[in-house]
């Protein structure tokens, strides 16, 4: 009887041609967006991932490197800021070929002064090689995954899903994570110049941005998914005592009948959640094409990541909305 509402659902996805909800879980392209972005706010979340190799400090680095010569460059007009901010990749954002000025980078316990050419030479290699592979580990372990390769696929076919073919996924985790150190050069930039007030506001921003996303929860997984398990669970549990029940006579032939119309009812809350599902992928993709096509925006650039959170934030939002509702 279970397989009525997962045979249906099945059917259903096959022409939605869209990633599966049986396959991959409700709204899966948002969330995996989004958990990228919660595992690259701070070091906290990174966690071993800022030191992939021994003595290393990447938020520490990235973050001098960031104050020192990306920004640097935008104070001498060597580039504008929204140059950097439209930027669809980090080396388009943060490569820097400066030889005047210098910044702090922490190679195997040790802090190197280095030109900020010298600097981004280091970065460049690190970043793809040591980097990149962490924060797959750190995915891997958030995801719930088998192995590290899985989550190149999770995260590629997300990007797909929603931003469409041809966009790298590694890409948008190295962004992700490049937005955060960009921020806390910002601050930093501020607090080398004694502007105590300035810092202290982009501080407050990206606290409230943080703690904004590490309080959004999914309600489907927190609350519609237990909630079918528990019912599909006390359908199979009462099967047996129908049994007793027919034998009531036309009072538990009813009482039975009942029974198979719950079990009905439970079935059908799988093709309902996947029409929900689609209709997220839809309405989010759209939102990102416009994104793209409409405002000019690359979703990837940091101006795209900023506002790709506000998308994910309300679609997610909406979908546990709208999944919570399904029962009714």
């Amino acid at each position: 009887m279970s397989n009525v509402g997962y045979g249906v659902t099945r059917l259903m996805e096959q022409a939605f041609s869209t990633p599966s909800m049986t396959g991959q879980g409700f709204a899966d392209a948002l969330q995996t967006l989004a958990g990228v972005r919660k595992a690259a706010l701070s070091r906290a979340s990174l966690g071993a991932a800022n030191a992939p190799v021994p003595g290393s400090d990447v938020e520490r680095s990235l973050v001098s490197y960031v104050a020192d010569c990306v920004l640097a460059d935008v104070d001498t007009h060597r580039r504008s800021l929204d140059d950097i901010m439209q930027a669809p990749d980090v080396v388009s954002a943060l490569a820097s070929d400066n030889v005047a000025f210098t910044t702090i980078y922490y190679e195997g316990g040790v802090p190197a002064t280095l030109r900020c050419d010298q600097a981004w030479t280091r970065i460049a290699d690190f970043l793809p090689v040591s980097f990149v592979p962490a924060v797959k580990q750190t995915l891997q372990a958030r995801f719930g995954l088998a192995n590290a390769a899985d989550v190149d696929a999770k995260l590629q076919n997300a990007v797909d899903a929603l931003a469409g073919a041809g966009r790298d996924a590694q890409d948008y985790m190295l962004m992700s994570a490049a937005l955060g150190w960009l921020e806390k050069g910002i601050v930093l930039t501020h607090e080398n110049r004694l502007q105590w007030s300035a810092a202290s506001s982009v501080q407050q921003a990206i606290a409230q941005r943080n703690a904004q996303w590490a309080a959004e929860q999914s309600l489907y997984m927190n609350i519609v998914r237990p909630m079918m398990t528990f019912f599909e669970g006390f359908i199979y549990a009462i099967a047996p005592l129908m049994g007793f029940a027919v034998a009531l006579g036309p009072m538990g032939i009813s009482l039975a009948g009942k029974w198979l119309m719950f079990a009905l009812w439970t079935q059908l809350w799988l093709p309902v959640l996947a029409v929900t599902n689609l209709y997220l992928m839809m309405a989010a993709g759209r939102d990102l094409d416009a994104l793209a096509n409409v405002a000019g925006l690359d979703p990837f650039s940091f101006y795209g990541l900023m506002q790709l959170d506000l998308v994910l934030q309300d679609w997610l939002a909406t979908g546990g909305m709208l999944a919570a509702a399904t029962p009714a």
